[in-house]
């Protein structure tokens, strides 16, 4: 997604750019291109919605064994065709911008000015759109909402460009080389060119090291947002604060950057300041290599001993992640931001044409941008790891600032300082990987046994004292082996079992975990059990709970695949008796996917008429357990409470229970044990874990909002008003 986001960006701002350079009126370009930014982005929903619909109709004619390959190459070029135009046409507003507050030719010391000033306010609004989106409109509003609020400021910026264009006059054919249009009197000055540079070689040796600099920097954004994942929660605000940060960092270094260019201006002067920020983000990316472990222990230890203003601001967690990041990433990218004015400078010097040049040193950055993000999520981290794919990423701006510096005379100088950063990257090569010590400093009650850093997370497997395993991915203690947790889990399995339509189920579980529920699920006779799990790193941690989930992986019954649960139940054609998925935090980021609407009604198009879905639904608070309840409800309103409160079982048709069945599945001699184990020997045993009917649920969630793929309200529960009430399911106990 990210990378095609910037491959929209790229191409706009190149051809963006040669546009600017042929309009006569690059304002009032500058704004029609907004109002197409925001008439296309009001489309993006729905046609979403449509690719949906043709993703899930591809894949019907795809080989069940090539489904997960093939659907990850479909899914990545429908995700490519929707984001293209709008991107495309957003990465053309800043050269247009820039051509059209100032049209010159040849004062390429205020080019650079007019563009490090445009893209720092250009980030700067970046900033508000993501706090606003991440902290109050999606929450509040919803994506579409949220999506059109952004298109009506995209249309207001356009209408106020195309006013403002109304003002001056379009540049004559006549006029000079010297001339400067102030686009906003609408008055022609003259200006005389500031020097050239002594040739092409330092323009283009410019471009090619910020194209680089954009891989690497959006690499960095990548195994930052890995590592910090471990010491945030595990919410949606972690990562809106990490891009909050870098954003604002890049706005004020592009303003500083600007600064810089106007009062150094000759090209040399350009080129060695290229050179040292590049070296500077080297080591700034080293330092904050060592500071993401020890930040966090020094600000979780002044918020324990207060009181100081430090300790005040820092009491919420929301509080410590934004100066957790503004301690670790902002460094490095404040001096990212101002690569660009200085880079822009330099390439100004070796071509013709502001836009153009504008253009095509902001669309390499980007393009290198899309280099950057694929190999950061599919190299670095999982290949290398987290801690020397980040040094080796500052060891790439250390030899892209030696070369600078080497190429405007400083060879000798290059050299050295090229010797020196290396040096440091070097020691600490030597030191423990990041992400030992910042589990240690997250988690100090913990031994870390083993970790894996793979594609979509990073999944570690500690112990306590007391002897017991927890699953962690990222910073959520997903699962453990204690024996209530471990009994929690079977007994969600049997229950899937004992309740379903056939005695020898088929049943599909969304989520490994640690594996205690299909592991329960697999010991009844002739059931067959499929696995659907995102994270291969899961699964490679399951052997370390093989006690809990009576080594799951090695029964022949059950077979794990590694794929995206909705994606996967969009492409299914198979009919279970039974889905179930492993227990998953709703305010999690991502979690709305397991818990919306349209989740649960893809559940009953994968469910036979007579099957059942076995869900987990949070006790935390009133609040999210009546909005699950609710939302379940939409789709399955057969749907009965079990255990204590927290288990909903629902199927398309009402269910029907038999003592006499249910005694005859608890004598199935392969269970037979394992039923034992959590209590279940007789039928009434089973049917004591029975708390409500769909009547009472209806009566008990009657009213409300329910959860849905456009409206993730408690992934965004920062925007609500939510008590921390606990469910009173009193009227439950009570009707027994």
């Amino acid at each position: 997604m990210l990378a095609a986001f910037m491959g929209g960006l790229a191409i706009g701002s190149f051809f963006g750019g040669r546009r600017a350079d042929l309009a006569r009126w690059p304002l009032r370009t500058y704004g029609l291109v907004e109002l197409g930014v925001g008439a296309t982005a009001l489309l993006t929903p729905w046609v979403f919605r449509l690719l949906q619909d043709i993703y899930g109709g591809l894949s019907q004619v795809v080989d069940p064994g090539q489904a997960p390959l093939v659907a990850g190459g479909v899914r990545a070029a429908l995700a490519f065709a929707v984001l293209l135009v709008p991107t495309a046409l957003m990465g053309a507003t800043l050269p247009l911008a820039v051509r059209g507050v100032r049209l010159t030719r040849g004062d390429t010391r205020a080019d650079a000015w007019a563009m490090g000033l445009l893209y720092a306010t250009n980030t700067a609004g970046a900033i508000v759109g993501c706090l606003l989106s991440g902290f109050l409109l999606i929450g509040r509003l919803g994506l579409t909402e949220t999506i059109a609020a952004a298109a009506a400021a995209n249309g207001l910026a356009g209408l106020g460009a195309l006013a403002l264009s109304a003002f001056p006059l379009p540049l004559g054919e006549g006029q000079g080389e010297g001339c400067i249009r102030d686009r906003t009197f609408g008055k022609i000055r003259t200006s005389h060119p500031s020097p050239l540079p002594e040739g092409e070689g330092v323009a283009r040796a410019a471009l090619i090291a910020f194209t680089v600099s954009g891989a690497i920097s959006l690499a960095y954004e990548v195994v930052w947002s890995r590592i910090l994942a471990v010491l945030f929660d595990s919410s949606i605000y972690g990562f809106v604060l990490m891009l909050a940060t870098v954003l604002g960092g890049i706005a004020v270094g592009g303003a500083l950057g600007g600064l810089l260019v106007r009062w150094r201006p000759s090209a040399r002067a350009a080129g060695l300041t290229f050179g040292w920020l590049e070296l500077g983000i080297g080591l700034a990316a080293v330092v904050a290599l060592s500071a993401f472990g020890s930040a966090y222990d020094a600000l979780t230890a002044v918020r324990d001993q207060g009181p100081t203003v430090l300790a005040r601001f820092v009491r919420t967690d929301l509080r410590l992640m934004a100066v957790l990041c503004a301690a670790t990433v902002l460094p490095a990218a404040l001096l990212m931001g101002a690569t660009f004015p200085v880079a822009a400078r330099l390439w100004a010097a070796g071509t013709r044409g502001l836009g153009r040049r504008l253009g095509g040193v902001y669309a390499g950055n980007v393009a290198g941008a899309i280099v950057g993000s694929l190999a950061g999520g599919f190299v670095l981290v999982p290949i290398v790891g987290a801690h020397h794919g980040l040094l080796l990423l500052a060891a790439g701006n250390v030899v892209l600032g030696a070369g600078l510096l080497s190429v405007v005379g400083l060879r000798w100088r290059a050299a050295l300082a090229g010797v020196v950063a290396l040096g440091v990257i070097g020691l600490a090569a030597l030191s423990p990987p990041v992400h030992e010590i910042v589990f240690h400093e997250h988690f100090p009650d913990q031994q870390l046994l083993a970790y894996w850093q793979g594609l979509e997370n990073t999944v570690s497997v500690g112990r306590d004292a007391d002897g017991v395993q927890t699953l962690f991915t990222n910073s959520r203690g997903q699962t453990n082996d204690a024996p209530d947790l471990v009994r929690y889990h079977r007994v969600m399995g049997h229950l899937a079992a004992l309740l379903a339509p056939s005695r020898t189920p088929h049943a599909l579980v969304v989520g490994l975990g640690a594996g205690a529920t299909p592991g329960a699920l697999a010991q009844h006779s002739g059931s067959l059990v499929d696995v659907i799990e995102l994270s291969e790193s899961v699964i490679a941690a399951a052997p370390f709970f093989g006690v809990a989930n009576m080594d799951v992986l090695a029964r022949p019954n059950v077979h794990i695949s590694i794929d995206d649960g909705r994606n996967f139940l969009l492409r299914n054609r198979q009919a279970y008796d039974v889905v179930t998925a492993d227990v998953v935090h709703p305010y999690d980021a991502g979690a709305t996917n397991l818990y919306s609407v349209e989740y649960f009604e893809l559940v009953t198009r994968s469910l036979k008429p007579d099957g059942i879905m076995v869900q987990w639904v949070s006790p935390g608070t009133a609040f999210e357990h009546s909005l699950i309840v609710r939302t379940f409800l939409q789709a399955f309103p057969n749907a009965t409470l079990w255990l204590g409160g927290d288990l909903l079982v629902g199927s398309p048709s009402p269910m029907r229970l038999s003592a006499s069945e249910l005694e005859a599945r608890l004598a199935d001699p392969g269970a037979r044990a394992s039923l034992a184990e959590v209590g279940f020997n007789h039928a009434e045993d089973v049917l004591a874990q029975f708390r409500g009917t769909s009547e009472q649920l209806h009566a008990y969630a009657a009213q409300g909002p329910i959860l849905t793929d456009d409206h993730p309200i408690l992934e965004y529960f920062q925007s609500q008003s939510i008590s921390a009430d606990p469910p009173d399911l009193s009227s439950f106990y009570a009707a027994r």
